[in-house]
């Protein structure tokens, strides 16, 4: 409710108080109480957006890539966290159109079925000579640019730029971590590849700041998955 809405009802509250309740002022006050309640329903609709219910597997709001950094994926101490959008809220930007948080509805189960099927399909032996794969790689390749080029990019280009960026860290890590010339590289190969196929392998906790956190994912995301498929049977 805004002030200048609640002072009027003040004054007209006192004005009857001091005056009685005349059929002018009565008129006044009910009228005054009909504007309340039109902004009330007003403020309610515009905010609902933002607090609406978020069922399984409809998403959930999360820090805004653009404006909230982590330290290998530990919270820095330098942004708030929102128990309305239950996360860590960035400083705004473009992105987010200074908001802090997005919308993220990405299904993770399917992508992670999606890219086990691109990438980890060993009965077709996928070779650089096949048309598939350099097509793939082009049109990952476009939706990272997409991405990271600052215009909007489809709710797809996202999901795969998330994917790759996520890989890319793991691979950098991969790559820092072995002191040998040659097994870096395949370190980081292996790393990017097995990220790509799932992020919470593991494979990769050496890799993670605290190597009990790809338990813990691997734990929710079964729970998840039980879940799921408690409701569909």
């Amino acid at each position: 409710m805004t002030n200048t809405t609640t002072n009027r009802m003040k004054r007209l509250i006192a004005d009857i108080s001091e005056h009685g309740a005349t059929p002018s002022r009565v008129k006044k006050i009910t009228n005054a109480l009909r504007a309340m309640t039109a902004e009330r329903d007003r403020l309610r609709e515009a905010r609902e957006p933002l607090l609406q219910n978020v069922e399984p597997d409809d998403g959930c709001w999360v820090s805004c890539s653009g404006c909230h950094e982590t330290n290998e994926g530990y919270e820095t101490g330098h942004y708030a966290y929102s128990p309305v959008f239950k996360c860590y809220v960035g400083c705004g930007c473009r992105e987010c159109g200074g908001l802090g948080v997005i919308w993220d509805s990405t299904d993770y189960s399917a992508m992670g079925d999606y890219l086990a099927e691109e990438l980890d399909a060993p009965a077709r032996e996928v070779t650089v000579r096949e048309a598939a794969l350099p097509e793939i790689a082009a049109r990952w390749l476009d939706a990272y640019d997409a991405s990271m080029s600052g215009t909007k990019p489809t709710e797809n280009q996202r999901e795969i730029s998330q994917a790759i960026g996520t890989a890319a860290c793991f691979a950098g890590a991969a790559y820092a971590n072995e002191p040998s010339e040659g097994a870096d590289v395949a370190a980081l190969a292996r790393a990017f590849l097995t990220s790509l196929m799932d992020a919470t392998h593991p494979d990769l906790d050496y890799l993670r700041a605290d190597p009990k956190a790809g338990q813990v994912a691997r734990e929710v995301n079964e729970k998840l998955r039980a879940l799921s498929q408690g409701e569909e049977g």
